[in-house]
């Protein structure tokens, strides 16, 4: 059993070097953004964002010029991240938060995905990116991510199911 848990732990740091790798090749953007701070509220407020327009990935331990610093007590800070973004960003979205080793420093990976529930907010306030900065919604975006969640709410059970006959 060792050996297994040795072989899946090598797989993993694998998997997760390789995308560390790739977002290091990409600049930051809609979906991505690099920290190397703790500042939890400006964090939650990207991963707002995030939600509210294509989902993203939030890397921290990298600077801007994707020098990998990483950063101290990693597990601690994930517990608390999690617990502030499950806690304060409603409605609830589902949120990947990892710890990973790359180049013996450690980092943190926030992973969302776009949310079917539009508008997202943190602490009372609508998030969204534009380009590679997270902004305060404006009155013409919000509009449209409400438009996006009515869309969004046409659920499967209401949808019409071609061929169906009354005895199926």
């Amino acid at each position: 059993t060792y050996r297994f848990h040795r072989i899946i732990s090598i797989f993993f740091f694998i998997k997760f070097s390789f995308i560390i790798d790739n977002l290091l090749q990409q600049n930051e953007s809609e979906r991505l953004e690099f920290k190397t701070s703790f500042n939890t509220d400006t964090i939650a407020k990207t991963i707002t964002a995030f939600i509210n327009t294509q989902g993203g990935d939030l890397i921290i331990g990298i600077e801007d010029d994707k020098k990998v610093v990483g950063i101290e007590n990693a597990d601690k800070f994930k517990n608390s991240i999690q617990r502030l973004l499950i806690e304060n960003i409603r409605p609830i979205a589902p949120i990947s938060v990892q710890v990973i080793k790359y180049k013996k420093k450690d980092l943190v990976l926030i992973s969302v995905w776009e949310g079917a529930k539009k508008p997202y907010q943190f602490k009372g306030k609508i998030y969204s990116r534009e380009n590679d900065a997270t902004k305060v919604s404006n009155i013409d975006n919000l509009a449209s991510l409400i438009n996006k969640r009515k869309k969004a709410d046409f659920d499967w059970e209401r949808r019409t199911v071609l061929g169906a006959t009354m005895n199926d």
